[in-house]
């Protein structure tokens, strides 16, 4: 797939609990650093056309034995069926079906348990981190908001426990006008009151401590260098008066036993 237009260094971070999520602008397949990614798959005996680019994309950026692999597990993919996960050098790859809009009450669910189920394969695999396309936009059916809406939803609903726990998650996302969307869906929905996905503070996530703690931590240590430097400042100009006091008491101390002798 060709690399987005846009800068891949837009992200906005987001957590629940102790797992950061992440909306970022770029291409699924240079995510290369995580442990899986999620690949939406043609139903078993459906041709891919382009309906499933990053499916296209994939099949022809790989090896002949990948490829294979690929195309043997693809044969499980059914529609609401489970999906399927590849071991490869890193990432492994996550096939899952992508739900189609048509009843909404059960497109919805279907868009939400499929986010879950391969959250939950994921977890079941030892996986620490994730990477997901936008499931449900473009040929789908579904509008971008709802997309968004319903992956919050997912995600919100995604609990761990136990030793098994994801540490990352990422939507990556290639177009520019759906990355907007899913981020202003998001910031709306993690300001509710009882909202369980927070956006993350980047004074945290750098510092590892709360905005008010790295202020005064920051403005504490500026203090301390100015109080130094004019500790030092003061030290230095007395340690230069000293000796001139001196000469000049025993200059005005010879001037005296010279008076005395003329006199």
């Amino acid at each position: 797939m060709a690399k987005s237009n846009n800068n891949d260094c837009a992200e906005i971070y987001f957590q629940q609990g102790s797992c950061n999520i992440i909306l970022k602008q770029g291409d699924l397949l240079a995510e290369t650093d995580v442990d899986a990614i999620v690949i939406p798959t043609p139903e078993y005996g459906q041709q891919a056309s382009h309906s499933y680019p990053i499916f296209e994309a994939l099949c022809s950026k790989v090896d002949q034995r990948l490829r294979g692999e690929i195309n043997r597990f693809s044969s499980k993919i059914i529609p609401g069926g489970d999906p399927q996960i590849i071991w490869s050098n890193k990432p492994s790859i996550i096939l899952t079906p992508t739900p189609y809009y048509r009843n909404e009450k059960k497109a919805f669910q279907l868009l939400k348990s499929t986010y879950l189920a391969c959250l939950n394969l994921a977890v079941n695999e030892n996986k620490r981190t994730i990477a997901f396309p936008t499931i449900g936009c473009g040929k789908s059916g579904f509008k971008t908001a709802d997309a968004a809406d319903n992956l919050y939803k997912a995600l919100a609903q995604f609990e761990q426990s136990g030793d098994k726990q994801l540490n990352e998650i990422r939507i990556i996302i290639y177009d520019s006008n759906i990355f907007n969307e899913f981020i202003n869906v998001f910031m709306e929905l993690a300001q509710e009151r009882n909202a369980k996905i927070k956006l993350l503070d980047m004074y945290e996530l750098l510092f590892n401590k709360p905005r008010f703690t790295a202020i005064c931590s920051f403005y504490l240590s500026k203090f301390r260098l100015i109080f130094i430097s004019c500790s030092r400042s003061s030290k230095n100009s007395n340690s230069t008066e000293m000796p001139q006091k001196k000469n000049e008491r025993q200059i005005s101390q010879q001037q005296s036993r010279d008076g005395e002798t003329n006199e």
